[in-house]
């Protein structure tokens, strides 16, 4: 018997065979231990509102207080290019981390999605197949 056929016969034919369709033996599982005290640990999150005291303009009485929404909550020095970050920690604060993000040149804010994608005056589509 060519040893091609008998190949294609023993591997093509009935790929039940085959040790990666046995997967009984194969799987494992760890029981895990249960702590329920660690549902009592919380990541703190950074504030996303703040308290204004609104007061009459002419005489300064307090009349209530307004929630804001406060913007630009949780930058850090690992995932964002603005000035408005608050500063690293101490520990990074003369040499820093090689994975903090430097600020935006000149101090400039991020800019938006939309301003990246539209084009500006002097610039066109180019066509790479037919204009180079």
């Amino acid at each position: 018997v060519d040893l091609a056929v008998e190949a294609e016969q023993r591997f093509l034919s009935d790929p039940s065979w085959l040790p990666i369709h046995h997967f009984e033996r194969s799987q494992k599982v760890w029981p895990r231990k249960k702590c329920i005290e660690s549902l009592y640990h919380l990541d703190f999150t950074p504030v996303h509102s703040t308290l204004k005291v609104v007061r009459k303009p002419t005489t300064g009485e307090l009349q209530g207080f307004k929630e804001e929404l406060l913007s630009d909550t949780g930058l850090t020095a690992k995932n964002s290019l603005s000035l408005q970050r608050p500063p690293g920690p101490l520990s990074e604060a003369v040499r820093g981390s090689t994975t903090n993000y430097p600020f935006w040149p000149g101090g400039m804010d991020e800019p938006t999605l939309d301003v990246i994608q539209s084009k500006g005056e002097q610039e066109e589509d180019i066509d790479f197949e037919r204009d180079l």
